[in-house]
């Protein structure tokens, strides 16, 4: 298994060229491949040494991940990522089998994901000030997040394009570049309106195509997205900031408590397999059971 920077390049290469990663998928897949690189040209591990001796390798590459603080989690991500690089060499004649077919993933206990009460919800609407531009931008942020369940990458990249208010709808360029197209609630179409006609006042000559803007005109980047919903957030009171996953988990399972199809949920939030949002059920099985354990006289 050759550790050299060009395999690795060659790979992440035809991760952006052939199967369309975005930019953050492909800077986690290069951190991984270089945790690797570094393990096996620190321990002077060949070639040889690892087509021979696998399983072993991997095993004391595990411990010294374990070692150098990550969760189970990242372990299991990472290892996804040597599994996809051994299968790209394999693929591309550089080695001779496809030698992360060899490797067992290990498992994890999967956490419940976090999300807000809708009393919560309408108490995070309120705190915007809709009459000011700041204000207006900020409620349809958090708005469109609650309403659509799109991730803080997809809202950040909306255009003027993508909406389409007079059928109700958003098209949202999710992971893979694939598109996809979700509904926008009235409170959501509501708030956007509102901010687009303060928008268009206060930078009449702008050409920016993205939706929301900062306060000098220019494209809002993720991370000043994620402020603006943690800004929020603190005046709940709750004891972890709330990120814009949260909003898509709140979002996802209030659709689900409120019987909607998890085969819908799926389309909506973008996931390309159901097992990724059956962990939805999970949560409000687990909702069910602590009202259930409340109330029941023999719980």
């Amino acid at each position: 298994m050759p550790a050299s920077k060009r395999h690795a390049e060659e790979f992440l290469k035809y991760l952006v060229e052939q199967r369309s990663y975005s930019p953050n998928t492909i800077i986690a897949y290069r951190h991984d491949l270089e945790r690797l690189r570094s393990y096996l040209l620190e321990r002077s591990i060949s070639k040889k040494q690892v087509e021979d001796n696998l399983n072993r390798v991997i095993r004391d590459f595990i411990r010294r991940l374990h070692a150098d603080g990550l969760s189970n989690r990242s372990i299991c991500r990472v290892l996804s990522s040597v599994k996809s690089y051994l299968k790209h060499l394999h693929r591309t004649g550089v080695t001779s089998e496809n030698l992360g077919a060899m490797i067992m993933s290990i498992r994890f206990e999967k956490k419940l994901p976090r999300y807000l009460i809708q009393f919560d919800v309408d108490r995070l609407m309120q705190y915007p000030d809709p009459d000011t531009f700041l204000g207006s931008r900020d409620l349809a942020i958090i708005e469109l997040l609650y309403s659509t369940g799109c991730r803080l990458s997809e809202l950040a990249n909306i255009t003027f394009d993508d909406i389409d208010l007079n059928a109700g709808n958003v098209r949202v360029t999710g992971k893979g570049r694939k598109e996809r197209l979700v509904p926008v609630g009235k409170y959501a179409r509501t708030a956007l309106e509102n901010y687009i006609s303060r928008r268009v006042s206060v930078f009449s000559d702008s050409r920016c195509e993205f939706i929301f803007l900062n306060k000098l005109g220019g494209p809002l980047t993720s991370r000043s997205i994620s402020r603006v919903v943690k800004k929020y957030s603190s005046m709940l009171g709750t004891t972890d900031p709330i990120s814009p996953h949260t909003l898509r988990h709140s979002f996802a399972t209030h659709l689900l408590d409120a019987g909607a199809d998890i085969m819908a949920i799926k389309e909506m939030l973008g996931h390309s397999s159901l097992s990724t949002t059956q962990i939805y059920s999970h949560v409000s099985l687990e909702r069910l059971r602590k009202v259930y354990e409340k109330a029941h006289p023999r719980a």
